[in-house]
């Protein structure tokens, strides 16, 4: 169902008294490296214990650091449950509440892509566009429903979607297409960054991103979509991609996985290791109910460079030892390159085939258990057809001693290599879309720990309802849930199990009992109280 929406109606339904004084709030704030907190948001929800919804780096971005023209890049975003607020916070609720009008309004319209159950018990992901005209709305739209569908229709997220409301949000700018190095006159002022690559792509203005995302009555996760046909993103507060056809997917799902895992990278160079998905001993203790390799891996992390080399100018050589029984493995990331004969690739002189995967936009090869020669050996990577826009982005260059794991179902430690030289390990070798950006699933891991991150966000009960002799138990319409009712002294009705509707004469008079409903999935081994959740019902 599609229903316009304009910056009106959001006045109407958040036009509520702080007389109601609601018990619980959701609160976020951005907290900078001085530890100065800046209040972001606040709402009311429904009643709720106290606790941390999402604590993360505010922005997550590709590889080392690189200059971001002033940006804290070492900020943490924290969205919280309170169930009081202090003067300050009150004071920016009421601001909130009296906003009358906006830049949007008029021009913005809102419409609903995935309305999975009640609003109230539902995970809300809001889809924004950026550099999308007036005129070219429903373009915006458009990709916003390919977008949706992709996200749930394939093994990355599938598993998740009944837990999911979806919005998308129109907002017109006055230019088409985003900055490069600085912001266009668009509507979030999104740019690249750094100038003229296809890494980072940064928000401009947070306050209008803020303001149009209050168009909906409420936003769990936020994605910023740029009218931009080529690779680039962020994850943190934000999961900002572009509408690429070819990479905007691969960008995204990988974001999304930092965003709802809150978890850091798995490759090597980069900025952010931590969550589920790092270890700081190769015990790696929090998956070993998972593992099915008690070995530990040690790849020599030879050379990690962000290149960005336009191999028009020259080729790109780097040289590398490696000693007796070890091989070699080659992570590539490229932009331009069209055909197979592009650009050729050496390894001490002999042509590697990189398969038959090639376009212009950002792509990325991955060569394991590749020869070398004991001492010294050569990388070249060298344009073959000269067209102008043959660019080698990342080159990663692994040893690795004899006797290493390839594959990518083990479960084990595999030692990764951060820009700041520490190193951890993470679960898999490649087999899991937060190392490997062509893969469209997460290791087991990633996956269990989702679960535990939604439903500690989702009940497994909508609501239980009696009308008149019929009981009925309303759930997330989730695979692998099993429910149970009880008498009031504890004893299960056997003839119920897994049973949505009951009648009255079933419980024999009882005025009071009770029902369970379990989630057991091959995704999670390790459970909690989230899993499986009990009400009373009075008859």
């Amino acid at each position: 169902m599609k229903t316009p929406m304009t910056i009106s109606l959001f006045i109407a339904i958040l036009g509520i008294s702080l007389s109601a004084q609601a018990e619980s709030y959701r609160v976020s704030h951005k907290l900078s490296s001085n530890m100065k907190a800046e209040l972001l948001d606040i709402e009311t929800v429904e009643t709720a214990p106290a606790r941390i919804l999402r604590k993360l780096p505010y922005y997550i971005t590709e590889g080392p650091r690189f200059d971001t023209k002033g940006i804290d890049t070492t900020s943490i975003y924290i969205e919280e449950i309170k169930n009081s607020l202090s003067q300050t916070e009150r004071s920016f609720l009421q601001r909130k509440l009296n906003i009358k009008t906006s830049n949007f309004e008029g021009q913005s319209e809102v419409r609903e892509l995935v309305t999975e159950g009640p609003a109230t018990n539902r995970i809300h992901l809001t889809i924004l566009g950026d550099g999308y005209t007036l005129q070219e709305k429903e373009k915006f739209f458009a990709d916003a429903e390919r977008i949706t569908k992709n996200l749930f229709s394939n093994d990355t997220f599938s598993s998740y979607l009944p837990l999911f409301q979806v919005h998308a949000i129109f907002t017109p700018s006055k230019t088409s297409g985003i900055g490069d190095g600085e912001s266009n006159d668009t509507a979030f002022g999104l740019y690249r960054m750094p100038k003229g690559s296809k890494r980072a792509i940064y928000p401009g203005d947070e306050r209008a991103l803020d303001q149009a995302l209050r168009m909906v009555a409420r936003t769990d996760y936020p994605i910023v979509i740029a009218n931009d046909d080529f690779y680039g993103g962020l994850g943190g507060r934000y999961a900002i991609s572009t509408r690429s056809v070819k990479s905007g997917m691969i960008v995204l799902n990988h974001e999304l996985g930092h965003n709802f895992g809150e978890v850091g990278e798995e490759y090597d160079g980069g900025q952010v290791y931590a969550g589920a998905n790092s270890a700081s001993d190769a015990k790696a203790s929090q998956w070993s109910h998972w593992r099915n390799d008690k070995n530990t891996y040690n790849a020599k992390f030879l050379s990690g460079n962000y290149i960005w080399q336009n191999l028009r100018n020259k080729p790109y050589k780097t040289n590398f030892k490696t000693q007796a029984n070890e091989t070699l493995g080659l992570e590539l990331s490229t932009v331009g390159w069209s055909s197979p004969d592009d650009v050729y690739v050496y390894v001490n002189g002999k042509k590697l085939d990189l398969g038959d995967n090639f376009h212009n936009d950002r792509n990325f090869y991955v060569l394991d258990n590749l020869e070398t020669q004991l001492g010294n050996n050569t990388l070249e990577v060298k344009e073959n057809i000269a067209d102008g826009d043959n660019v080698l982005a990342t080159a990663f260059l692994y040893a690795y001693p004899q006797g290493f794991n390839f594959e990518k179902d083990v479960l084990a430690s595999f030692a990764t290599y951060s820009d700041y030289g520490t190193k951890s390990y993470r679960p898999t070798h490649d087999g899991c879309l937060m190392r490997n950006m062509k893969l469209t699933h997460f290791c087991a891991v990633d996956q269990e720990n989702m679960w535990h991150k939604f439903l500690s966000r989702v009940s497994l009960f909508d609501a239980i309802t009696v009308t008149g002799d019929k009981v009925q138990v309303e759930t997330p319409k989730i695979s692998g849930l099993m429910v149970r009712w009880f008498n009031a002294d504890g004893s299960e009705i056997v003839a119920l199990r897994d049973q949505f509707v009951a009648n009255r004469t079933q419980f024999a008079g009882a005025k009071n009992i009770k029902v369970s409903v379990e989630l057991q999935t091959p995704e999670v081994r390790k459970y909690d109280s989230k899993f499986k959740v009990t009400k009373s019902v009075q008859l």
